[in-house]
């Protein structure tokens, strides 16, 4: 068999007869050129034939065809077979499987019949026109397994050269086009979550400053003891000074360690905080809700 004529003539006549459907990008349209050649070949290597077993797969819920190849093939790992083996219906569980395993064995079945030399050929002078790729399966013929990812420009048919060129320039415009239209959808996104952590620090804000006069103002407790469910608020004297009494047994908590709470709060007022104590009763167990 001339595998380069088959070829040639198979992609010619899928130049005039495939018809393409609405809505296909240039990147489709490419796989279904390639995929449609690599169809007009295998019609040429199978064939309807009585299969030698069928059996039920019980794992799988599926029936299967086997037929002995008349000349060794090879699968898409290049490992010799000397067998087809074909699903003929998954997700199946008859109540009479042995009937259909019959009925089966008495349909004729499409097998690839298709040597070695004759398959690496066909693999060599199809990668010609597109770029192979497969599925994989382990008793099937390589042939049976692959499709096409996009077509080539330099092939031995100048018909089928000038559709991929076109094609791969309307992707390559496609493509920036989509880029595009993703980085400004990057970039409103962007302007989005921008305008969002604005809002939102500005709320924080308000709300910082809301607290502040609260505190000021003595609207808002300083620290809540639990316990006794007293608050304590801040006054101003006639000073000016900012004044916080507190029981004694309480000024070590709003100190903090080291200062660090008094700091903190002083911090948030924007002034200082003088602490007075007085002689109270210590609570069993201490418990403070702070409001700032």
């Amino acid at each position: 068999m001339d595998v380069k004529d088959l070829v040639r003539r198979c992609a010619k006549e899928v130049l005039k007869s495939i018809s393409l459907g609405e809505g296909l990008d240039a990147y489709e349209k490419m796989r279904a050129y390639g995929n449609a050649l690599i169809e007009c070949v295998r019609r040429h290597f199978v064939k309807k034939a009585l299969p030698d077993k069928v059996g039920y797969d019980i794992a799988h819920k599926c029936f299967y065809a086997i037929k002995h190849l008349p000349a060794p093939s090879y699968n898409v790992w290049n490992c010799e077979i000397d067998k087809e083996i074909v699903i003929l219906k998954v997700d199946w569980c008859p109540q009479d499987i042995e009937g259909e395993i019959q009925r089966y064995s008495q349909e004729e079945i499409e097998f690839c019949f298709i040597d070695k030399e004759t398959q690496k050929s066909l693999e060599d002078e199809l990668q010609k026109y597109v770029c192979l790729d497969c599925d994989e399966f382990v008793n099937t013929p390589a042939l049976m397994c692959w499709y096409a990812s996009y077509m080539e420009e330099n092939s031995p048919l100048e018909e089928w050269n000038e559709v991929a060129r076109k094609l791969r320039k309307e992707w390559e415009e496609e493509r920036k086009a989509w880029e595009m239209e993703r980085a400004q959808r990057e970039e409103e996104e962007r302007r989005r979550r921008e305008e969002e952590e604005r809002l939102e620090r500005e709320r924080k804000e308000r709300e910082r400053q809301e607290k502040r006069e609260k505190l000021l103002k003595g609207e808002a407790y300083v620290v809540k003891d639990k316990y006794f469910k007293r608050c304590y608020y801040l006054e101003r004297r006639e000073d000016g000074k900012l004044v916080l009494r507190v029981p004694k047994w309480l000024a070590g908590h709003i100190i903090g360690k080291g200062g660090q709470r008094i700091k903190r709060l002083q911090e948030f007022l924007g002034e200082r905080v003088y602490i007075e104590t007085y002689e109270d009763i210590a609570p069993r167990k201490i418990e403070l809700s702070f409001g700032w």
